[in-house]
């Protein structure tokens, strides 16, 4: 750990894996792939971080953005531990790594590799999230490389977006899978009907 970051205000630690203040960290607006939180997943997410503490084995993924270490992945438990506080709950510090890649386009796909090993992303949030990789110049096959996607899941996500908003809330609400939405898509494209 560098010593600038022994400096930074809300830092406990002084190793890779380091404890900060989970008020000093800054949560980048439009920054979380995930587009929605389920509030009865946050409730019981807060419970279990209330009954057992914050896990130690998930710590918060951070990014140094000039003085302010900006929130990477983790949000819902971020969230979870600042509801906690609001409530009374003493917590003095949370684990984090820093990761230094350096790149937006890194950092993102750091975030969306982080999102499969919790609660998974949903369909569209992921769609969105690939879509703004290929925004900073990348190809799907990087895409998938990147964030452990097969290449073809990667092709699904994005064709998902060219689905209409019919198409995409029935997939919101669960009406129809994933792969239904793009078989019509793909459909609608190669006989020019309408989805």
């Amino acid at each position: 750990m560098s010593s600038s970051m022994k400096k930074m205000d809300g830092y406990v630690g002084s190793t890779d894996l380091f404890k900060i203040d989970p008020r000093k960290i800054v949560i980048q607006e439009g920054w979380n792939p995930r587009s929605s939180i389920d509030t009865d997943a946050l409730e019981e997410l807060k419970a279990s971080i209330r009954d057992n503490g914050f896990y130690p084995d998930k710590p918060l993924l951070l990014h140094r953005k000039a003085d302010q270490l900006v929130l990477i992945s983790g949000h819902r438990r971020l969230r979870a531990v600042l509801k906690l506080i609001d409530e009374g709950v003493p917590f003095v510090a949370v684990p984090a790594v820093l990761d230094q890649s350096g790149d937006a386009g890194d950092l993102l796909a750091r975030a969306l590799s982080a999102d499969q090993n919790g609660v998974p992303l949903e369909p569209l949030d992921e769609a969105v999230g690939f879509k703004r990789l290929t925004g900073y110049g990348w190809e799907p096959k990087r895409i998938a490389e990147k964030v452990g996607r097969s290449l073809s899941h990667v092709y699904s996500r994005l064709k998902l977006l060219e689905a209409e908003p019919d198409v995409l809330q029935a997939v919101e609400m669960k009406a129809i899978t994933t792969s239904d939405a793009v078989r019509v898509v793909e459909q609608s494209g190669r006989n020019g009907v309408s989805q």
